[in-house]
């Protein structure tokens, strides 16, 4: 599995009989293996493989960050926030402050977020979460 989930954005030059690709370098996310609870990263995927729940706070963060994170093992992962963030997924957002979470249901959920103006947004989901 690649973990190029990311890259920036592709330009093309149509010319006379020529066409070219260009790419500004792209940025790539860090892939981590996560077998325990703690604080996520910005700018890396991680992979929850853990036989229980774990409990997962976003960081402190730049703005425009970006997180992923994807349940490969039998234990899922709840995403907690800090007092002043809330997460959005389309229509749906977190309760603001540390009360609200999102919560994986199955293994195989997929989840991606992009920090802007103290908001996560959610930018990919594949599968279904809760959201509290």
């Amino acid at each position: 599995m690649s973990s190029d989930l990311f890259t920036d954005p592709i330009v093309v030059n149509v010319g006379e009989n020529i066409i070219s690709v260009s790419s500004s370098g792209g940025s790539t996310y860090i892939p981590l293996n996560i077998t325990e609870s703690g604080t996520l990263t910005a700018g890396a995927i991680h992979y929850i493989d853990s036989l229980s729940l774990l409990q997962l706070q976003l960081p402190d963060a730049e703005e425009y960050s970006r997180i992923a994170v994807v349940a490969i093992g039998s234990g899922l992962f709840r995403i907690t926030q800090a007092s002043a963030d809330r997460i959005r997924i389309g229509n749906k957002q977190t309760t603001l402050g540390v009360t609200g979470s999102v919560t994986a249901m199955n293994t195989g959920d997929r989840i991606e977020f992009q920090l802007k103006n103290s908001v996560w947004h959610c930018t990919n989901l594949i599968g279904y979460v809760n959201v509290v």
